[in-house]
């Protein structure tokens, strides 16, 4: 997580330092961003293209090269982590190493190249440790610290994002002529190293050994972290543990038997799980987070004392607001805080949407100069207003759908389809931030800010309604216990509509009914009159 957090901040950096840099540097012509702003989004993007990839390789079971053929194979969460680190490590190092390859330059950009090349083999690394990290912290932690562990990950995300962001006051990194800002991607190898080294050192997730039928393992994993406790109570409970994860190997072994038709993300008893684990994907991102941010580090700069820290500011401030939600989300739940967080999230959209709206008012009644397409915020009382609403957005957000979503899709997919559906999770999150990002321009320029602000706000509402009838609280729970909530909530659903399909079929077979004794009724009436016709002619 950290190492992902990290990415962001120093590809801010980098990109604004490189965006400096004409194409007759010193450094290679290639590397330079200056009105390039196809490149400038290629570079940016990368990660997420590479992190697709690399969740469309865990959603097959994992790949690994044998006798020179690509062939898919279930794969650990262990050793998800240690590919994560290993694709961290080749990517880094080369972004370092295209700083220096600017003597290669007349061949084809070869630095620009390499530089693109290593960002997206850092994306499939964030691709593995977004997959791997949650659901191997949901898989490993007692159900009573399990969103906090897990919830932790945000706050090593927003940690990295800081230290990303930080790097930029240092002027050392900023000299016209270097090649130092190269050495801020390097600094991500001695982290990639780390995790690699600890990959080896932490137990596999039982969890998913019970559902490959390793038993022996099981047994030689909880074995182990007993015998690492140095007290008698401590022991009994490892005991305890043992024979717990033991028995969820025995109620999982059936579900490793059954058919890949019953595996499969399609099958029904899965619907409500899946409804709940996408739909929040869904909602975190069409609920603005990426426009509404774009916007916070320009309009904190005009504040004075701010100018060259606002990014850091608002750093701080997520750090913050994620260490509220994770220390609260083992007493006050998760659904309530995303319920709060959505609420927070809607009404500071509502104040952004007014504030915003007076703001171009302003600029289009007093500023003369129309050279800017866009309104320029002035530091008066409105654009007090609109960092009080992006403020208020932000907490929101990290204290809702920020850490929520990602501890909900480790909780709430049962173990037969864990690794596909958080890996589903994760490419829509990816391709929905990536959607978001492309479409909000072209709709702040084609409907205005402030209409774009009302639409988050209808949205962030909507929010509120989906996790209020289609989340179900997961605080305290096992997995397991999740998952029988989920299965029971299917059959529920499936009760109700087996009633209303046998009372609208009770209703057709009583208008059936009806409607043959109304004919039976008239072909009486016909036979009465056509024998008093026949008695009439009779006599």
């Amino acid at each position: 997580g950290f190492l992902f957090g990290y990415d962001i901040g120093a590809t801010s950096y980098v990109v604004s330092y490189l965006a400096t840099l004409s194409s007759s540097s010193s450094l290679s012509s290639s590397l330079s961003l200056m009105d390039a702003p196809f490149k400038t989004g290629w570079i940016v993007s990368s990660p997420s293209f590479g992190a697709l990839l690399g969740t469309i390789i865990l959603m097959n079971g994992g790949g690994i090269i044998t006798k020179f053929k690509f062939k898919f194979k279930p794969i650990g969460r262990r050793t998800e982590l240690r590919y994560a680190g290993i694709f961290y490590f080749l990517g880094g190092l080369l972004e370092f190493l295209s700083s220096s390859s600017s003597s290669l330059d007349v061949f084809c950009n070869l630095p620009i190249i390499i530089l693109s090349l290593g960002r997206w083999i850092y994306g499939i690394g964030i691709g593995f440790a977004m997959h791997g990290g949650p659901t191997y912290l949901a898989e490993i932690a007692p159900s009573t610290i399990r969103g906090q562990l897990v919830g932790g990950k945000e706050i090593a995300i927003v940690i990295g994002i800081l230290i990303g962001y930080s790097i930029g006051i240092d002027s050392s990194f900023s000299s016209p002529s270097s090649s130092s800002w190269a050495y801020v991607y390097a600094a991500t190898l001695f982290g990639s190293v780390l995790m690699i080294g600890l990959s080896y050192i932490i137990p596999e997730s039982p969890r998913w050994l019970a559902k490959y039928d390793i038993l022996m393992k099981i047994r030689k994993e909880t074995i182990k972290a007993a015998q690492k406790q140095n007290n008698k109570n401590s022991n009994s409970n490892s005991n305890i543990n043992s024979t717990n994860i033991i028995s969820v190997n025995n109620n999982n072994n059936n579900n490793s038997r059954e058919s890949s038709q019953s595996q499969s993300l399609l099958n029904k008893k899965y619907r409500s799980s899946l409804m709940a684990g996408l739909g929040l994907v869904i909602l975190q991102q069409i609920t603005g987070q990426p426009s509404v941010l774009s916007y916070a580090a320009p309009i904190l700069s005009k504040v004075p004392g701010l100018s060259s820290s606002s990014s850091i500011v608002l750093a701080l401030f997520k750090v913050f607001a994620t260490s509220i939600s994770v220390l609260l989300v083992e007493t006050r739940g998760r659904k309530t805080l995303l319920l709060c967080g959505c609420f927070l999230m809607m009404m500071s959209l509502f104040i952004l949407t007014f504030a915003f709206q007076e703001q171009e008012e302003g600029t289009n009644n007093d500023d003369e100069d129309e050279t800017a397409s866009q309104p320029q915020p002035q530091l008066d009382i409105r654009s007090y207003f609109v960092i009080i609403g992006m403020f208020a957005y932000i907490a929101g957000y990290q204290i809702g759908f920020g850490p929520i979503t990602w501890l909900m899709i480790s909780e709430v997919y049962p173990q037969s389809i864990r690794t596909k559906a958080v890996a589903l999770s994760v490419q829509l999150n990816f391709a929905l931030n990536a959607i978001v990002q492309f479409i909000v321009p072209i709709l702040q320029q084609k409907i205005g800010l402030p209409n774009l602000f009302f639409i988050f706000s209808l949205l962030s509402g909507y929010s509120i309604y989906f996790i209020y009838y289609r989340i179900i609280e997961t605080k305290g729970l096992t997995l397991e216990e999740i998952e029988y909530q989920f299965q029971f909530q299917f059959q529920s659903q499936n009760q109700q509509q087996q009633q209303t399909d046998s009372r609208n079929n009770h209703n057709k077979t009583n208008d059936n009914e009806q409607q043959q004794q109304q004919h039976r009724g008239w072909d009486n009436n016909y036979n009465n009159e056509e024998t008093i016709k026949l008695l009439h002619h009779v006599s």
